[in-house]
């Protein structure tokens, strides 16, 4: 293969990783936010639930809605542990963080124009295996 073909698919490449990393950045702002969202609901239903337990003391009734407020704090606990929203955004995060390295070492090898054909091509498995690591770690 030629050195314009190889320089071509390095640019191809590279924008394919930018493409990605922008898509796993999305991901892992939207997972952000539903987990501070259930982390900020699961804390005010926990302050509620104390609220009305020490008012359900001198009302009786109020207790009710102690019993409504620690249900829904278990319920939206479990539903956080149960789809693990840390790992998955962390992961996200780590995805698009090692995309965006690829794309700069691809930039900064591109400038040098001083590469033979055989470098070129060394660079080429080199990053198809960095590619290759990271698509078996990263969660689709």
């Amino acid at each position: 293969m030629p050195i314009a073909e190889k320089k071509s698919l390095l640019h191809k490449i590279k924008n394919d990783c930018i493409k990605k990393s922008k898509r796993y950045k999305l991901r892992y702002i939207r997972l952000k936010k539903w987990d501070d969202r259930i982390d900020v609901t699961i804390s005010f239903l926990n302050a509620t639930n104390i609220a009305l337990l020490i008012c359900g003391f001198t009302f009786q009734p109020i207790l009710f809605g102690c019993i409504a407020c620690s249900s829904g704090s278990l319920v939206l606990s479990r539903v956080q542990q149960t789809y693990n929203f840390k790992h998955r955004y962390s992961t996200h995060q780590n995805t698009c963080n090692q995309y965006n390295d690829i794309s700069r070492e691809i930039t900064n090898t591109l400038y040098r124009n001083h590469m033979t054909n055989e470098q070129l091509e060394d660079f080429l498995e080199y990053i198809n295996s960095k590619l290759s690591i990271i698509e078996d770690t990263q969660i689709l």
